[in-house]
């Protein structure tokens, strides 16, 4: 298998940390991004020479330009960006907060939307890119206080279908996946 320049977001914990123990045990090279930095340092540690540490706030979209630029410089390009980094934050009805809401669709829809803006350029001088989001399958099916939460995806999945149509003709897979709860 020919190893591949991913840039996977959400990597100090849950799904990203176990996706990038496959990942970096199959032999790719990562750039872990998240806000703790002493995981990744962690896995870097484990897998000298496979991780690019990148950590950040992808909130902060001049700290996601900077993790680009150090993917850059490392690398020249990607192969494919996993944006798994999001947050959940229940919303209670009896005291709604519409400042919940804005967080929890900054963390799991503009950031990524930051983090595409800064992949997208480096996806297209990768090999077989692809870009690759981390949806919800509670899309799907309404749950109770999950409301910002549930927003956020259902954006991020539209997002990433709309890129789907607009990517294909430059040859940039797009992918979401819609893990259940975790």
């Amino acid at each position: 298998m020919n190893a591949r320049r991913i840039w996977l977001t959400g990597a100090s914990s849950g799904i990203g940390a176990a996706l990038a123990e496959v990942l970096l045990e199959q032999g790719h090279r990562l750039a872990l991004s998240a806000r703790r930095e002493a995981p990744l340092q962690a896995l870097a540690a484990r897998f000298p020479g496979q991780v690019l540490v990148a950590p950040g706030d992808l909130t902060d979209p001049l700290q996601v330009r900077a993790i680009a630029e150090a993917i850059r410089n490392a690398w020249g390009a990607l192969d494919c960006a996993i944006l798994n980094a999001g947050t959940c934050e229940y919303l209670e009805v009896a005291r709604f907060e519409a400042a919940l809401v804005e967080r929890v669709l900054q963390a799991n829809l503009v950031a990524p939307a930051q983090c595409i803006e800064q992949a997208l350029p480096l996806l297209r001088r990768g090999q077989r890119p692809q870009l690759v989001g981390v949806g919800s399958s509670v899309t799907f099916l309404a749950l109770p206080r999950a409301g910002a939460y549930g927003a956020s995806k259902a954006g991020l999945r539209y997002l990433f279908e709309s890129l789907r149509i607009d990517l294909a003709h430059e040859g940039i897979a797009v992918t979401l996946v819609s893990p259940g709860f975790v």
